[in-house]
């Protein structure tokens, strides 16, 4: 596997493997079996990110073939829903493919980000792009996306080491904080008032939301 997403759903741990092409799902009851529940087939190039719906009901896959895909583990016929990017490789031809997303917490939106930069939203009922956005000001890869559980905004990080907020409902941006490291992951606290990186030189970074300043910096690299 090239890692693997674990979260708790209905109190049953559920983790999630992510292999070349397809994902493989478990869960406490067939660990000790050491086999998988549910195995999901149709990428045709790797997989980049899993982000799963808090009831663990749905789940969003991104891979290097330019889509996103939806599961629902309660059926094992394929992907409920296909989201093509549709990429226009007559601007990007060597720059493509889906980087990191975020599910909504009620598995009702995903939002993505592209090697090119661009973040979208998308509804996952129809299949549909809310709205896109171009993430900062030079076509950069995105590595981090994360989406608050009141769906208030979306957060996305680059390598352009900028963290751009912006509003759920239309896309419009909010908020800027540059950085002096290139964020690799984010999240953010409890009350979605500080977001949380994960930098490439081993550190982690807590930010004030609305200020942009510097809360906590730590260093987590063995040296």
């Amino acid at each position: 596997a090239c890692f693997a997403c674990v979260t708790m759903a209905k109190g049953q741990l559920v983790i999630v493997l992510i292999f070349t092409c397809f994902v493989a799902m478990l869960s406490t009851n067939v660990l000790r079996d050491g086999d998988y529940a549910y195995q999901f087939l149709g990428h045709t190039g790797s997989i980049q990110k899993l982000s799963i719906s808090d009831d663990g009901s749905r789940f969003a896959s991104a891979g290097g073939d330019n889509t996103v895909r939806i599961w629902e583990p309660s059926t094992s016929a394929g992907a409920i829903r296909v989201l093509d990017a549709a990429w226009d490789v007559t601007t990007s031809p060597t720059c493509q493919g889906t980087t990191t997303l975020a599910m909504s917490h009620d598995g009702q939106q995903v939002a993505a980000g592209y090697f090119n930069g661009i973040v979208k939203l998308w509804n996952v009922e129809t299949g549909t792009v809310l709205w896109s956005a171009q993430h900062g000001t030079e076509q950069l890869c995105l590595y981090c996306v994360a989406i608050p559980a009141n769906k208030a905004f979306v957060v996305s990080a680059g390598l352009d080491k900028c963290v751009q907020i912006r509003d759920f409902t239309t896309g419009a941006l909010v908020f800027t904080i540059a950085v002096d490291r290139f964020p690799i992951s984010i999240d953010l606290t409890p009350d979605d008032t500080a977001i949380v990186l994960g930098d490439s030189a081993g550190w982690i970074s807590i930010w004030d939301r609305f200020t942009g300043a510097r809360l906590v910096d730590w260093q987590t690299t063995v040296r």
